[in-house]
């Protein structure tokens, strides 16, 4: 699966989506990541993945430390997150 690491320059979520907007480290590249869009059911425990991933990734925007993105081939949706420090 394709990875980015990089700093997070912005987030968007609301009842039903939630995004992340994220600086590639090295480069000028900007990537758009989808966390979650328009579930039908969420799982609790899907719910529990993505608030521990809205954590990291805001404490990474305060923080401006580095986030590693593991997402799907030819797709924006997260698979992981992980904090850098």
């Amino acid at each position: 699966m394709p990875q980015i690491i990089g700093k997070v320059e912005c987030i968007q979520v609301g009842d039903d989506f939630g995004f992340v907007g994220l600086r590639e480290e090295g480069t000028d590249d900007f990537e758009a990541f989808i966390i979650w869009f328009a579930p039908a059911l969420p799982t609790a425990f899907l719910r529990l993945l993505h608030s521990m991933w809205l954590s990291m990734l805001r404490e990474a925007f305060t923080t401006g430390d580095l986030v590693r993105i593991v997402h799907d081939t030819n797709s924006a949706f997260i698979r992981n997150v992980e904090l850098r420090k």
